[in-house]
């Protein structure tokens, strides 16, 4: 896109270096949503008429170069602001000089002064000739100087208190007509004028909450801590836990834009990342966002992309899988009692996408493995719904991940999991050296045993722990309804990311104390 100057009659533009001389640069017009003093200020100081720029036409591509900046160097924090303008520039207008004495021009009332100034009084429906046609009609009196270059607007004066003193001279139609453009000209500007304070007036008492209001940021909402919670589903503390982690150095960004803009100055990293959170909470579309937070609809889609790539593969280095120790001292007591060396709840958690061509199912199959009190312990990737659960097991990395844990010794030999009746897993689960629990369920015609019976029972309890984690995790309204085709090519990294976030969250298994 072409830098254009802005500033009265300067016609500096970046297509055509030969104008830069000097190092010209562009300085971009201050944001009239956060900067609307400052903008109005810089419309003004640029001196072009008001249908030509204002508010409603700065953007991102309306510039001001440095040349009329103190020294040419652009603003800075003594001169923040461009020179004053004189406005378009006008070519002296010639006078006809004054008719001689005796010929037979048209005259009008005039004060004969020294020199070649000359004072016109056109009175109240005072009559003026040109030529033989009709006299022409002065509604209102006007009084001016009329020179060799330009005429002087002057306060009118009675016309009864001063007919002594007024002779009769002639004058041309060229300098009635000088007098007459000049007087409307400044008619008009005093009437613009009073228009643009009309409308100014007007927008501060009521359109203020949309020009000069605050952008959406995080230290606003977080004051009242139910209404960040319903904006991003975490409380402060928790807010600020997850922002450590993501980004050790507050004053560094952890990670590269897809492209490099100025909007990305215009959030602090803790508005970026509650941006993100506003998003995966809520769904909003872009153009929603791009509102509430000052930016482009462009910028805000690539950076809630980076956002949630860098966070898919943060999330994704950190062992979340507690020691065996550790999760037999949290586990709940009624899950101790049943299932003492049980530590894993598996179920496939389900999502709606819009159908493309090429699909031959229109849902997404993802396989969670939940600990005893209801956190995650892993998420795998999505697959095509038609995939059955022993192929997710087989293929989702889990298998592997768990002969590792047996390895490390963060789980034994013989622990056990537990998965729902579809998981035709047992022989996979035996081999990596774990028991797998399941329900039991009747065969042909016989009756199920009692002791099965209460087994299936105690297993559908626990099970209920993966299926409120699953529930947890769809809160997050981006992974609800049908997701957008254009959303596939990352929703890997938001099925993950929002997994993992509901580990910031208070568990919904509460110990015997009551506490979490």
């Amino acid at each position: 896109m072409p830098k254009l100057c802005s500033y009265g009659t300067c016609n500096n533009d970046s297509r055509y270096p030969e104008r830069l001389v000097g190092g010209v640069f562009f300085i971009p017009f201050p944001n009239p949503k956060k900067q609307y003093e400052k903008c109005v200020r810089w419309i003004s100081l640029c001196g072009r008429p008001p249908e030509r720029l204002n508010v409603s036409k700065i953007n991102r591509n309306r510039y001001v170069c440095s040349k009329h900046f103190k020294d040419g160097k652009g603003p800075t924090e003594e001169y923040p602001d461009p020179a004053p303008s004189l406005g378009p520039s006008r070519s002296p207008m010639r006078v006809r000089p004054p008719p001689k004495e005796g010929t037979n021009s048209p005259s009008c009332d005039v004060d004969t002064q020294s020199g070649s100034m000359r004072r016109i009084v056109i009175g109240k429906k005072s009559r003026i000739y040109f030529g033989k046609k009709s006299p022409v009609y002065c509604s209102k009196p006007m009084l001016g100087y009329i020179g060799l270059s330009k005429v002087h607007q002057h306060p009118v004066v009675d016309e009864s208190s001063t007919s002594a003193q007024i002779e009769e001279k002639r004058i041309s139609p060229t300098d009635t007509l000088m007098l007459s453009c000049e007087v409307t000209e400044e008619t008009e500007l005093e009437e613009t004028r009073r228009q643009h304070q009309e409308l100014k007036e007007r927008l501060e008492i009521k359109d203020i909450k949309y020009i000069k209001c605050d952008v959406f940021n995080v230290d606003d909402v977080m004051a009242d801590t139910v209404t960040f919670k319903c904006y991003t589903g975490f409380m402060p503390e928790s807010f600020n836990t997850i922002f450590t982690f993501l980004v050790p150095s507050d004053q560094q960004c952890p990670f590269n834009y897809p492209y490099q803009s100025k909007e990305s100055s215009i959030l602090t990293l803790k508005d970026q990342l509650f941006f993100v959170l506003c998003k995966l909470r809520h769904d909003f579309d872009f153009s929603d966002l791009s509102v509430r937070f000052g930016l482009s609809i462009q910028f805000s889609s690539s950076l809630f992309i980076a956002w949630i790539n860098y966070m898919y593969l943060r999330f994704g280095q950190v062992e979340i899988w507690p020691y065996r120790a550790v999760l037999i001292e949290q586990m709940p007591e009624d899950f101790k009692s049943g299932f003492p060396n049980t530590f894993a709840v598996l179920n496939c958690a389900e999502l709606i996408i819009e159908k493309p061509s090429s699909y031959t199912s229109d849902t997404l199959k993802g396989l969670v493995a939940v600990g005893p009190r209801g956190y995650i312990l892993f998420s795998s990737k999505l697959f095509p719904g038609s995939t059955s659960d022993k192929d997710i097991f087989v293929n989702s990395g889990i298998q592997g991940q768990l002969e590792k844990l047996i390895k490390e010794g963060v789980l034994n030999q013989g622990d056990g999991i537990i998965a729902d009746e579809g998981f035709n897993i047992k022989a996979e689960v035996e081999n990596v050296g774990l028991k797998l629990n399941v329900p039991s369920f009747s065969q042909s015609e016989r009756q199920m045993s009692q002791a099965d019976a209460l087994l299936t029972t105690k297993i559908t309890k626990h099970r209920e722990h993966v299926e409120r984690a699953m529930r947890r995790i769809k809160e997050f309204k981006i992974l609800t309804g049908r997701i957008k085709l254009n959303s596939i090519s990352f929703i890997n990294q938001v099925w993950f990311t929002c997994s993992m976030l509901t580990n910031y969250m208070p568990p919904f298994i509460k110990c015997e104390d009551g506490s979490i």
